[in-house]
């Protein structure tokens, strides 16, 4: 009875390391769109007249209300010749709805359009590479360092991980060892009969380097077995 020869994993050294592209999403900080608005806006804020949160603030506020009512009411008596006192009339008794503004009010909306201001953090996926030389995995982000550790030096944890639709592999350092972990993640379709997930879980487990289905085995013959 012959024996079935061991699967072993594919070696890679300095002189034949792995190299795979892939991408790596990252938050990326971006300048705020025109919002030509904005400026109209907040200097009308600033003009509005506004009362303290004091008891005399808020009876300034009762006593502005009520002149503004008597306000509407006259124009909307005169309305009944002329339509466009009538629409004033309504205009200016929508404004006792706002008018005068609360401080609090107020120092909250301003924050507000201050904020649109802002730089604003959307999440992009960013050109990313592995670089395996048989001791040390690295992954960069825009050529930096973005992720390393060694795998084998002393050994880790390889994990392969199922979430809906996408198939993942975790370079986990031994504990005690102050590493980030390394994932690398790939559409599960294309290698569903090849490789089985030991894991599921139904969210991402980290940030990963997001391969072809190709990269993905590629990675998977270097940590876990040849195919």
């Amino acid at each position: 009875m012959t024996r079935r020869p061991k699967r072993r994993r594919r070696k890679h050294t300095a002189e034949e390391p792995l190299g795979v592209s892939g991408a790596v999403r990252q938050s990326v900080e971006k300048p705020p769109p025109r919002r030509l608005w904005l400026g109209p806006m907040r200097a009308l804020i600033d003009a509005l007249p506004f009362h303290q949160e004091t008891r005399r603030g808020r009876e300034f506020a009762i006593f502005a209300r009520l002149m503004i009512g008597v306000a509407a009411i006259m124009m909307v008596t005169m309305g009944r010749k002329d339509w466009v006192w009538g629409a004033a009339g309504v205009l200016t008794a929508l404004t006792s709805l706002i008018v005068p503004l609360s401080e609090t009010r107020r120092l909250r909306w301003l924050r507000h359009l201050d904020a649109m201001k802002l730089p604003v953090k959307v999440v992009e996926p960013r050109p990313a590479s592995l670089e395996f030389n048989g001791r040390k995995a690295s992954i960069r982000v825009d050529g930096r360092v973005w992720r390393s550790v060694r795998p084998f030096d002393p050994p880790g944890t390889v994990r392969i991980v199922g979430t809906p639709n996408t198939l993942w592999l975790g370079l986990i350092p031994p504990e005690g060892r102050k590493r980030d972990e390394l994932w690398f993640s790939t559409p599960a379709g294309p290698l569903g009969d090849r490789i089985v997930s030991k894991e599921q879980s139904e969210t991402a487990p980290d940030v990963s380097l997001e391969l072809d289905s190709d990269a993905f085995c590629a990675v998977y013959e270097a940590f876990v077995v040849r195919l």
